[in-house]
């Protein structure tokens, strides 16, 4: 029988430790994070989209006849 030779010991440092993963984000949270790192510029370009987008919308429907 060969004698059992030591482990090596690793010291357990908190700097080789890596924290532990934070949770994914929702779908919510994943939108607001892009739209925070979006430029300036780029967000008054969909802001612009946006308005011209839903002004559209808008006149179509009143356009209909309401059913009240």
């Amino acid at each position: 029988m060969s004698p059992k030779s030591p482990k090596p010991s690793t010291p357990r440092n908190k700097s080789n430790t890596t924290p532990p993963p934070s949770p994914p984000l929702s779908p919510a949270h994943s939108i607001a994070e892009a739209w925070r790192k979006e430029s300036s510029d780029s967000k008054a370009m969909w802001r612009r989209i946006n308005d011209n987008v839903r002004r559209r919308y808008n006149e179509a429907r009143s356009g209909r006849s309401s059913k009240l």
